[in-house]
C-alpha cells in the first residue's frame, strides 16, 4: 500500500460525523509496518512520548467560490510534528536553556523570524538544538506538500504502477507547478478531484497539454515519456475501462482539494499506537477527534491529547524545531543545486548549526525511519536525505568544536 493511499484511506469531512465514529487502526498500522518494517521499538522510543506542534497549516485546500485557491505560497509546505522524549522539561528549565528571562515566551513566531538562512544565524536556533542533543531527544516529523498530496490521484487513476509511481507523481507534480496558472484553470474547469466522466477527456487532455509544454521547455525525461505515455493510454481507451478510478467518486466535493489535514494529524498517531501523543491545541482537529472512537483491535485506544502550548514547554520546543524543520524543507525547494551553492557560502556558525540540526535528523532517522513521513516530490526527498547526510560533523572532535561555534559578529 502506497503512504499517500494509507493516508487517503482514513479521509474525514468535519461535515460527514455527525455521531460518534469508530476508526479502528490496527489495519493502518499494519500497512504501516509493510512499508517501513515494525520490529521491536528500539530503546529510545519505547515508552517514549511524542510532541507536537504544526507550521503551515493551510486547514484545507479548496478552491473557494470556484475562483481561486486557498493555498498561499508560505503555506506549501505543512510540517506536524516536534520531539520525542521519555522525559520532558519544565518551563523554568526551558528558558534558562533559551536564555530567557521567567516571563519570557517560547515561541518560534517571537524567536525565530526570517528564511532558512536567516535562522541558521540566530542563537536561539543553536540553543534549540543543543538543549535537544543534550537531553538526547529524537525529532519526529509529518511533511506534505499539500498539492503533491492533491495530485498523486491523477498518476494512480491512470494505472497503478508500483515500481514506477514515485518518478511519474514527481514528473506530474513538477509539470503542473511549473504552469500553475494553467493548471488552476483546467482543475477549475474540471471541477477537481470530482471530475465527470463527460469531462474526463477534456481533462486529460488538459493535463497531457501541460505535461508537453514542460518538456518543450524542460526536456524530455524517462518519466515525463512514461507519464505522457500513460495519459494517452488512458485517453485513447475507450472501451471498458474503469475512468479515473479515484477522480470520479460520489463521495469527492467539487473544487475541494484535499479536505481538511484531519488525515495529517491521524497518521502519525496510527503509525505509533503503543506511544503517548501530546499535541499543541488546534481547535478543527480537537472537534473532529472528539467524535471519532478511537480503536485499536477492537479495544479503545485513548493515548493522545491536546494542550495549550503556554502549558506544556514540550510542546513549545517542539514548536521550535518544527518551525526550523519547515523554513529547511522550503529551503531545499530551490532547483537543481541552488541550495548546495547556498550552504557552501555559509559563515561558520550558520555551518555548525546546519550541521547540529542534521545530526540530530540523522539519529532521529537511524532510530526508525517511520518518525520522518514525508509526502512530497521524490526529487525534494532525495534532496533531504543527500544534504543530511552530507553536511555533519565528522568527528567528535568536530562535534566539540560544533557546540563551541559562537555567532558571527
Amino acid at each position: 500500500m502506497q503512504t499517500e493511499h494509507i493516508i487517503s484511506s482514513m479521509k474525514l469531512s468535519i461535515d460527514e460525523i455527525g455521531t460518534t465514529l469508530e476508526f479502528e487502526m490496527s489495519e493502518l498500522y499494519e500497512g504501516v509496518c509493510g512499508l517501513s518494517g515494525c520490529g521491536g521499538l528500539p530503546a529510545s522510543i519505547a515508552d517514549a512520548t511524542f510532541y507536537y506542534d504544526e507550521s503551515g497549516n493551510a486547514h484545507r485546500v479548496v478552491v473557494q467560490d470556484g475562483k481561486d485557491l486557498n493555498l498561499k505560497k508560505e503555506d506549501r509546505i505543512f510540517v506536524l510534528g516536534g520531539v520525542l522524549a521519555k522525559h520532558g522539561i519544565t518551563s523554568d528549565e526551558l528558558r534558562t536553556a533559551m536564555g530567557k528571562d521567567s516571563t519570557a515566551e517560547i515561541k518560534s513566531a517571537k524567536l525565530l523570524h526570517g528564511d532558512f538562512s536567516q535562522v541558521l544565524r540566530k542563537e536561539n536556533t543553536n540553543r534549540i538544538l543543543k538543549l535537544i542533543l543534550d537531553k538526547e531527544w529524537l525529532v519526529h516529523f509529518h511533511m506534505v506538500q499539500p498539492l503533491y498530496f492533491a495530485y498523486v490521484d491523477i498518476v494512480d487513476s491512470l494505472e497503478f504502477d508500483a515500481a514506477n509511481h514515485i518518478g511519474l507523481k514527481d514528473a506530474l507534480y513538477r509539470a503542473l507547478e511549473d504552469e500553475f496558472d494553467q493548471t488552476l484553470a483546467l482543475f477549475k474547469h474540471a471541477k477537481y478531484p470530482r471530475v465527470k466522466p463527460s469531462d474526463r477527456d477534456m481533462f486529460l487532455n488538459g493535463v497531457l497539454e501541460i505535461v508537453g509544454r514542460y518538456v518543450a521547455v524542460h526536456g524530455e525525461t524517462t518519466w515525463t515519456h512514461l507519464l505522457s505515455e500513460k495519459l494517452s493510454a488512458k485517453l485513447n481507451d475507450k472501451g471498458g475501462d474503469d475512468g479515473l478510478l479515484f477522480l470520479e467518486g460520489d463521495d469527492l466535493t467539487p473544487h475541494s482539494w484535499i479536505d481538511r489535514y484531519v488525515q495529517f494529524y491521524q497518521t502519525p498517531l496510527y503509525s505509533w499506537p503503543y506511544n503517548d501523543h501530546v499535541l499543541d491545541r488546534e481547535d478543527t482537529i480537537e472537534k473532529v477527534f472528539n467524535k471519532i472512537r478511537f480503536t485499536f483491535g477492537g479495544n479503545p485506544w485513548e493515548r493522545w491529547r491536546m494542550v495549550d502550548s503556554d502549558d506544556e514547554p514540550m510542546v513549545q520546543v517542539s514548536d521550535c524545531i518544527v518551525s526550523i524543520l519547515r523554513k529547511y524543507f522550503m529551503f531545499l525547494e530551490m532547483d537543481g543545486d541552488d541550495a548546495i551553492k547556498v550552504i557552501e557560502a555559509f559563515d561558520e556558525y550558520q555551518m555548525a548549526n546546519l550541521k547540529l540540526l542534521n545530526l540530530i535528523l540523522g539519529l532521529s532517522s537511524t532510530a526508525s525511519n517511520r518518525l520522518h513521513i514525508q509526502i512530497c516530490c521524490g526529487s525534494l526527498a532525495e534532496k533531504m536525505r543527500r544534504i543530511v547526510r552530507a553536511y555533519v560533523p565528522e568527528s567528535d572532535d568536530e562535534y566539540a568544536d560544533l557546540l563551541k561555534c559562537r555567532p558571527t559578529e
